[in-house]
């Protein structure tokens, strides 16, 4: 007999670890929900820097905010993980720093062109065709381009 059927939010789990763009995903909750994970106070003070391996690091306004989330890390990590659905934060790393603006992004915001070559819009095309929704594999496609054309034309946004 076949396979026994999978439910599709596994398989699109799968698909995403597969590609790599279950970090992506995971990173960019962590920006746009920011506020939302560690309140609005916290919020004013703090900025998601970039996220390498099991590792959140946090831009913090002041030393003195610093200190006080340094008592606050098991609480932080426990509200992201519950946000994310996973254990994909381990630890928090805090460093001293001037915060991007409100909504994290990267300071120069200047459009990023999106044109790929041939070859690289074969590979999105290639790695997106076994989905049979429209709708994810539009979103999949448009993510993917979008990191392609960020490591392309030399920006390096935050790690995820």
């Amino acid at each position: 007999m076949g396979r026994a059927p999978e439910e599709i939010g596994r398989t699109v789990k799968t698909v995403l670890q597969n590609l790599g763009m279950d970090r992506i995903i995971r990173k960019h909750s962590i920006w746009n929900g920011w506020e939302e994970i560690v309140g609005r106070e916290v919020a004013s003070h703090t900025r998601p820097a970039f996220y390498s391996g099991r590792c959140l690091f946090i831009t913090v306004d002041h030393s003195t905010w610093m200190h006080q989330l340094n008592f606050l890390k098991e609480s932080l990590i426990a509200n992201i993980n519950r946000r994310l659905g996973s254990e994909a934060v381990k630890e928090i790393r805090f460093r001293m720093g001037t915060l991007p603006d409100e909504d994290g992004k990267p300071e120069d915001r200047s459009p990023i062109p999106t044109r790929l070559s041939r070859k690289e819009r074969k590979v999105v095309d290639e790695s997106i065709s076994m989905i049979s929704s429209k709708e994810l594999r539009e979103t999949l496609s448009r993510i993917m381009v979008k990191d392609l054309s960020t490591k392309k034309h030399g920006r390096n946004p935050p790690e995820g």
